[in-house]
């Protein structure tokens, strides 16, 4: 036998220390019962408990607990062989981050759409490799062909305008890349295994370079498929520049001064991918274009990449949860209390006579008898009038409890369902008497809380406003988490009236509060910053380093995310340098 979740094991140390608690408690127990009623009397009083019945539940308790824990270890017993294959494409993925992809005719923006699509795609892939590589006026190898899906989720999220040095959008480039990409850490082609490799392009479609239709024709004749998805709509947006905060600055304008429209070319995304042999899709909210390229790819002719013998074990944790649940459940079953002679003659014979006594009446003073009928008529009462207010019958409510009260007039129940009848017949004045008088009877919480409540609404309407902020306060002691209670105090001390300035303007508790004052913040100009003007320009390309391997460690996300960020940094400081300078680029976006 085996244990697929040995960790679980460790809490077998917990039933020694329960069972030592439980000797200890009881020891403690009986010493305090002892010593309050004395040697004498406190084994006459115990002496319907079984200590053995006690003993005997602790250990079934325990027994039942061992095996909920070896249940949670997972014991596996026997096993066997099977072959897995693991079957794929090797596929680059080419993120445009180019400003343009920030501008919002979609939302929440084209580049955050993009990473969302993207996401659910990674999800659905199984067996192949995948890269990242962001580009905009250059581009950057972000991940190598791996099947960690975790890590390239990571670098995904990380992935902004800041992190590529050069604005613009350069296709070319960016192709060049992951077909790099593809012969430093793909599987190398022989006679039995035939390789089919993919570029996926997530972008805009605004190209500001020439060749990249012409290098996709190039590797389509190398049996590199090309695929592409367009973000963004017809019409356009503009393209917002947002300080570090993440508030709105202004927008991206052209060398003459005027706002740029940034709008989706499908045109050219769909002539790359008509070159590059593969298909084109257009992204939009609520589609399905994820799983589209999903089963563009199963189409293609997969390789198999690897093969492994697995061994797979047989399960019984379910009869250890089995055998906790019985013991568990005989230890709620079985009782403390000892077995003893039962009288059942002298038993059945006074519990008749108390029987006959209460149904006639002769067995109780004329007193106690007129008071329970009294009490029965009252419940009664009040019963069916609960029922009248229910069914919006707020006068017939309004007599019935009145009667209700003659019966019963210390019951605090009753003067809070007449209060609240008086306040459904709009007598916000005898109702909140009735909720005073209720709250001298020393109601449970739960009713003080409700009595509070409605007593502060009476208030309210009577436009004695400091009187309900009091009832209010009462309240939220007795439930300091409602909610309810400390909107309605809020909305109270808004109107301007919980606070004694003016008696011109009654609360409102059940509306909601005006949201103004909100609006006027959020209409307020932020103050004027100086616009970033990201410098861009040639980039020399470093020298590719080989990547072989399929699994990328702890370390190497790790490495790879600080140097992301450092770089991006770097890029952030250097464009808020030299934000003022024109770019050399007609259009650096």
């Amino acid at each position: 036998m085996r244990f697929a979740n040995p960790e679980w094991l460790q809490l077998l140390w917990l039933i020694p220390v329960l069972l030592v608690l439980s000797w200890l408690t009881a020891r403690a127990k009986a010493r305090r019962l002892s010593k309050g009623l004395g040697e004498r009397l406190a084994p006459f009083l115990a002496r319907n408990a079984s200590p053995g019945r006690k003993r005997l539940r602790m250990v079934l308790r325990l027994i039942g607990l061992t095996f909920a824990i070896l249940g949670l270890a997972r014991p596996q017993m026997g096993k066997g062989q099977s072959e897995i294959k693991v079957r794929g494409v090797e596929m680059m993925v080419m993120l445009d981050v180019s400003t343009s992809m920030l501008a919002e005719d979609i939302k929440p923006s084209r580049l955050q759409f993009a990473k969302a699509e993207l996401a659910r795609l990674f999800d659905m892939l199984s067996g192949d490799k995948v890269g990242l590589v962001g580009f905009a006026g250059s581009a950057l190898l972000l991940s190598p062909l791996t099947n960690d899906i975790t890590s390239l989720k990571m670098f995904l999220d990380s992935l902004s305008p800041y992190s590529i040095e050069s604005q613009g959008t350069d296709f070319a480039r960016a192709l060049q890349e992951a077909h790099d990409a593809f012969e430093r850490g793909g599987v190398e082609d022989d006679e039995q295994v035939r390789t089919t490799r993919v570029i996926l392009v997530l972008s805009d479609g605004e190209d500001q370079e020439k060749g990249a239709l012409e290098l996709a024709k190039k590797f389509s004749g190398e049996g590199v498929k090309i695929f592409t998805m367009a973000f963004g709509t017809e019409r356009g947006g503009m393209i917002p520049i947002r300080d570090e905060r993440g508030y709105l600055r202004s927008y991206k304008k052209d060398r003459s001064g005027k706002e740029v429209i940034s709008q989706v070319k499908g045109g050219f995304l769909k002539d790359l991918a008509r070159a590059g042999g593969g298909a084109f899709h257009f992204a939009s909210f609520g589609g399905n274009e994820a799983r589209a390229i999903k089963e563009d790819i199963d189409r293609l002719q997969k390789a198999e990449f690897a093969s492994s013998m697995s061994t797979q074990y047989e399960e019984k944790f379910q009869l250890f949860l089995m055998l906790a649940l019985m013991f568990l459940a005989l230890d709620l079953v079985l009782g403390e209390r000892a077995p003893g002679e039962r009288v059942w003659r002298g038993r059945f014979e006074s519990g008749l006579s108390a029987l006959v006594l209460m149904l006639v009446f002769g067995g109780m003073a004329p007193e106690a008898r007129a008071g329970g009928i009294d009490e029965f008529r009252g419940i009664r009462e009040n019963n069916r009038a609960v029922g009248d207010l229910k069914s919006d019958k707020p006068v017939e409510a309004l007599d019935g409890f009145s009667k209700a009260l003659g019966d019963l007039p210390d019951d605090p129940t009753v003067h809070y369902n007449l209060g609240t009848s008086f306040q459904a017949n709009k007598d916000a004045a005898k109702a909140a008497s009735e909720y005073d008088v209720a709250l001298t009877l020393n109601p449970a919480p739960e009713l003080a809380f409700k009595i509070n409540f409605n007593r502060a609404l009476a208030y309210a309407e009577l436009k004695k406003y400091d009187e309900a902020l009091s009832a209010f306060q009462a309240a939220l002691k007795l439930k300091p988490d409602s909610k309810e209670v400390k909107k309605n105090i809020e909305l109270l001390l808004q109107s301007g009236d919980g606070d004694g300035q003016s008696d011109n303007q009654q609360p409102k508790p059940n509306d909601k509060p005006d949201d103004k004052s909100k609006d006027q913040k959020q209409n307020q100009p932020q103050p004027n910053q100086q616009q970033q003007q990201p410098q861009t320009g040639p980039t020399p390309k470093p020298t590719p380093r080989p990547f072989k391997s399929e699994q990328l460690s702890q370390q190497d996300v790790g490495r790879i995310l600080e140097e992301l960020k450092r770089q991006e940094d770097q890029i952030r400081e250097k464009m808020q340098r030299e934000g003022g300078k024109d770019a050399p680029r007609d259009k650096d976006w």
